[in-house]
């Protein structure tokens, strides 16, 4: 958990410019890699999954902690699944845009 002070301040300021860097790199990354015109189908999906999660995480992080008596495991579980779709990424290609 994080204590009052300076740690917080921290963590909310980690937290915002994460946020922020996540909506700039979908605002730029979502029209150069798949172009404008299904753009908002993209956003809407992208939104359903980031809401979706929202809401599997804590269900998640509680089976966790009622499996393991601690939220470690289920915190370590879903930041390896992070890892890997951060690795993942890294190896992604540009979609070949057909033509009509």
């Amino acid at each position: 958990m994080v204590s009052p002070g300076l740690g917080a301040l921290l963590y909310g300021a980690v937290l915002g410019v994460a946020a922020s860097g996540a909506r700039a790199v979908e605002s730029a990354a979502l029209p150069f890699y798949f172009g404008t015109a299904g753009l908002g189908t993209l956003r809407g999906l992208t939104q359903s999954v980031a809401v979706a999660s929202t809401a599997v995480g804590p269900i998640l992080l509680s089976l966790a902690r009622g499996w393991s008596g601690s939220y470690l495991p289920g915190v370590m579980g879903l930041s390896m699944l992070c890892a890997l779709v951060a690795v993942a990424v890294c190896f992604a290609r540009r979609p070949e845009h057909r033509t009509v």
